[in-house]
C-alpha cells in the first residue's frame, strides 16, 4: 500500500520522502485508507493520495488510537468527499491528522483555514445536492411499455449517486435515467440503483411533459409573493436553460403587478366556520343569579366567577370557561392541564376522550366520578385552527399563572385530602412551580397536609406508542392515589 519516493508529477514516479496511498474514490474507502495511514504514521506532507476503484486489498490492523474521527468529521467528510476540489482528500487527512494527534477540538474553531475549506467544501456539495432535486426535469422518451422518463442536470460536485435514491424513492414507479457530465443514475422501477459514466451533452426528448409543466407551473405561480432578487439566489440563471418553465418567467414577472391588483381587489372567501358553540348570553348575570341562589355556598359562587374570568387572551377565542365539578367535601380532587373541544362546547370537564378513558378506569376501580372533584389548572380551551379543526395547544406559563387563583380557591373550598395531577401542567400549578414529570411521578408529595400525587393525563395514554402497557401503569398509580385516601 505505501511505496516510498519523492513523487514527480512529470515523471509520475515517487522519491525519498513520499508514500503513495491508492484507495477507493469514496468516503469509506478514504477513511479505510486515512485510518492506514494514521497507524504507520505518515504524516500529511508524505502522502500522495492516489484514486483507484480497486486497490490492492492489504489487511492491516487499525489500533482504536486510530478512529478518534468524531461524528461532526464524518458528517462533513460523507458530503466534502463529493467536492470536486482535487486537493479534498489531503485536506480531510490534514484535519484527521490533527484531530488524533493533539487537537480533538480542532473543528470548534471555525476560523482555523483547514476547518473554513472543509466547511465550504460541505456546504458547496449540499447546495449542489439541493439544487438537483429541485431542478431536476423528466421528460418522457418512448411509449407503452417501453417508456422511459430521462433528465439531464449539470450538476458542479459528484453528486449522482448521493442524490439518486431520493428520485428512486420520489419515482418508485417510473423507469427513468438522469444525465449529467458527471455520471449517469438509471431507475428500472425495481431493483437497485445502476450507474454509468457522464455524457457530453443532454439527450432531447418530446415536449409533452414540458407542455404539462409549464400549465401547471403557471397556475401555481402567485404574483403576491414575487421577490426576484430571492428568485435569482434560489434558482441562479445557469440552470435555466433546463427548465420548461424558465421561458415562462419574464413575462409572470410582468403581468405580477396586474394580477396582484386584481387580487386585491376581488372580495375574499369566508373564512372556514370553526366547530364553536355560543357563549352564554352573560357571564355577569350568571353570577348574579348563582349567588342569589346559594348565597351561603362558596363553591357555587366560584363556579360561577370563573365563567367571567378574562385574565388572559385565551377567553377570547373560546366558547366559554369550564370550571372545576364535584362535591364540596370531596377527598379526592383531580387536576387536568385544561378543557378540550369538547368541554368547551358543553361546559363540563373530561367528557372528551381522555375523560371517557378516564370513566372507564374509574369504573374498573370501583370509584364513582360522582365522589370526585374534577378540574382544570387552566380554565378555558387553547388550540389553533387546522383548516375547520381546533387542535389543543399546550397552555403556557401566563396562561398556568392568570388561573392559578381560581385553582387555589379551589382546593381550599373543597379541602382535599388527595389531589391527583395529571400531567405536567397540572402538577407545576398545584406544586407553585416549574417542574417535570419524571421528577415528581411514583412520588407521595406534601402540599400545605395535603397529599399530592402526579401522574400522567389520560391524553398521554391514548398517544402512547403501546397503550395498554401505559394503561396498566397508570391505572396503579391512580390505584395507590385513591388507596392514600383509605387509609
Amino acid at each position: 500500500m505505501h511505496q516510498s519516493g519523492l513523487f514527480d508529477e512529470e515523471t509520475g514516479k515517487a522519491g525519498e520522502g513520499w508514500h503513495r496511498q491508492a484507495f477507493r474514490p469514496t468516503v469509506e474507502g478514504f477513511l479505510e485508507a486515512a485510518y492506514q495511514a494514521l497507524e504507520a504514521e505518515c504524516e500529511p506532507d508524505q502522502i500522495w493520495w492516489i484514486e483507484d476503484s480497486h486497490p490492492s486489498d492489504i489487511a492491516v490492523a487499525v489500533k482504536e488510537k486510530s478512529r478518534r474521527a468524531n461524528q461532526e468529521f464524518r458528517s462533513l467528510a460523507k458530503f466534502a468527499a463529493l467536492n470536486r476540489s482535487k486537493d479534498r482528500w489531503s485536506l480531510m487527512y490534514q484535519i484527521l491528522w490533527r484531530l488524533t494527534h493533539g487537537e480533538p477540538f480542532l473543528l470548534a474553531l471555525k476560523g482555523d483555514p483547514l476547518v473554513a475549506r472543509l466547511v465550504r467544501y460541505e456546504k458547496s456539495v449540499r447546495r449542489d445536492l439541493h439544487k438537483m432535486k429541485a431542478f431536476v426535469r423528466f421528460r418522457s422518451l418512448g411509449e407503452g411499455e417501453d417508456e422511459r422518463f430521462v433528465a439531464w442536470f449539470e450538476p458542479e460536485h459528484y453528486i449522482v449517486s448521493a442524490a439518486a435514491s431520493f428520485f428512486s424513492r420520489r419515482f418508485s414507479a417510473m423507469r427513468w435515467s438522469v444525465l449529467t457530465p458527471l455520471g449517469c443514475a438509471h431507475w428500472e422501477g425495481a431493483g437497485e440503483l445502476q450507474f454509468s459514466p457522464g455524457l457530453s451533452e443532454a439527450v432531447k426528448a418530446s415536449d409533452d411533459l414540458d407542455r404539462l409543466w409549464k400549465v401547471y407551473y403557471r397556475n401555481i405561480f402567485n404574483p403576491a409573493r414575487v421577490k426576484t432578487d430571492a428568485m435569482r439566489a434560489e434558482m441562479p440563471q445557469k440552470y435555466w436553460k433546463n427548465l420548461p418553465e424558465a421561458e415562462l418567467i419574464p413575462a409572470l414577472l410582468l403581468e405580477a403587478n396586474a394580477k396582484l391588483d386584481q387580487m386585491l381587489q376581488s372580495t375574499p372567501e369566508p373564512l372556514p366556520v370553526m366547530n364553536c358553540g355560543e357563549p352564554p348570553e352573560s357571564y355577569t348575570a350568571l353570577l348574579r343569579s348563582q349567588t342569589a341562589q346559594a348565597p351561603e355556598a362558596p363553591l357555587r359562587r366560584l363556579q360561577a366567577s370563573v365563567m367571567t374570568c378574562e385574565g388572559c387572551e385565551l377567553w377570547e377565542s373560546a366558547t366559554q370557561a369550564v370550571p372545576g365539578e364535584g362535591p364540596v367535601d370531596a377527598r379526592i380532587m383531580l387536576v387536568g392541564e385544561q378543557p378540550g373541544d369538547q368541554e368547551d362546547l358543553v361546559g363540563h370537564p373530561f367528557i372528551g376522550p381522555a375523560g371517557k378513558l378516564l370513566d372507564e378506569v374509574l369504573d374498573e376501580l370501583g370509584v364513582s366520578r360522582e365522589s370526585l372533584y374534577l378540574t382544570n389548572a387552566v380554565k378555558h380551551f387553547g388550540f389553533k385552527v387546522s383548516g375547520r379543526r381546533r387542535l389543543h395547544e399546550r397552555p403556557r406559563e401566563r396562561h398556568i399563572h392568570a388561573c392559578r387563583h381560581w385553582l387555589e380557591q379551589e382546593i381550599s373550598i373543597v379541602d382535599p385530602d388527595v389531589i391527583v395531577c395529571l400531567g405536567v401542567t397540572a402538577a407545576s400549578a398545584v406544586l407553585g412551580r416549574t417542574v417535570k414529570l419524571n421528577q415528581v411521578q411514583h412520588q407521595v408529595l406534601s402540599l400545605e397536609g395535603r397529599t399530592v400525587i402526579a401522574t400522567l393525563h389520560p391524553a398521554a395514554i391514548l398517544r402512547a406508542a403501546a397503550p395498554s402497557i401505559a394503561r396498566g401503569a397508570w391505572v396503579n398509580e391512580l390505584t395507590r392515589a385513591f388507596t392514600l385516601v383509605s387509609a
